[in-house]
């Protein structure tokens, strides 16, 4: 997931299952970013939090400068298009926390987590304090797999955080969701969902077929769901 980003370039539009059915519709040739700088910022429940955990890591892995790489977090719990959107561009809703390198460690480049702003920072104060190269955006947890939670509130959302984006070439990613665990309890997964995991994810892909992959102001796909997905059935287990 975080060498697709890092990358800037490698990862398509694609979950693995639905790879033949989507990639000669979505170019994967042009780079996210220019190489030099990797400043990404997730607009996102905590879905994305565990999505970026260690992307500062895997980007200096990879080659960036430690001082070229920042990840900025705008976290609200369970947060969704709708709330997000109803909150836009002014309204306190987040923590915005940016991991970037720490200066004091000089054997190895080190993280350092720092806390801009805690439970009322606004869309403007994380989007408008980086030149951000890439902005990752995705659907509720509980939502992501439901078609009808999308309406329009992909297109409002994303458009006003184009419209007040510094970086005019700033790109965007989407970041798929995956299914919860198969004893979960958490609403609604034993009742829309009837308690099956495999049901839970295939609504995800269903869902970025239908909702994202048509658009063309999205760049990449990042098929996290597909990556857990794979995982539980390896040596993981669920």
């Amino acid at each position: 997931i975080c060498l697709a980003l890092c990358a800037c370039g490698n990862s398509g539009k694609t979950a693995q299952t639905t790879a033949a059915t989507t990639e000669d519709s979505v170019d994967t040739s042009t780079p996210l970013c220019d190489g030099k700088t990797l400043k990404l910022l997730a607009i996102t429940s905590s879905f994305g939090l565990n999505t970026t955990q260690l992307l500062y890591d895997v980007a200096v892995a990879e080659g960036y400068a430690p001082e070229n790489v920042i990840v900025g977090r705008l976290y609200a719990s369970g947060c969704t298009l709708e709330k997000h959107l109803a909150h836009a561009p002014d309204k306190g809703l987040y923590q915005y926390t940016k991991v970037t390198g720490d200066p004091t460690k000089t054997d190895k480049p080190g993280v350092m987590q720092t806390l801009i702003k805690e439970g009322n920072a606004t869309l403007l104060d994380g989007l408008l304090d980086e030149d951000w190269d890439i902005i990752f955006m995705q659907q509720g947890a509980a939502q992501a797999p439901q078609l009808s939670t999308y309406k329009d509130y992909i297109d409002q959302f994303r458009a006003i955080v184009d419209e007040y984006k510094p970086n005019k070439e700033a790109r965007f990613v989407w970041n798929m969701l995956w299914g919860y665990q198969s004893d979960s309890t958490i609403s609604p997964f034993p009742t829309t969902f009837k308690g099956d995991q495999m049901y839970m994810y295939q609504c995800n892909i269903d869902a970025v077929m239908e909702k994202v992959i048509p658009r063309t102001d999205y760049d990449r796909i990042i098929p996290t769901g597909t990556v857990i997905q794979n995982a539980r059935g390896a040596v993981f287990g669920d």
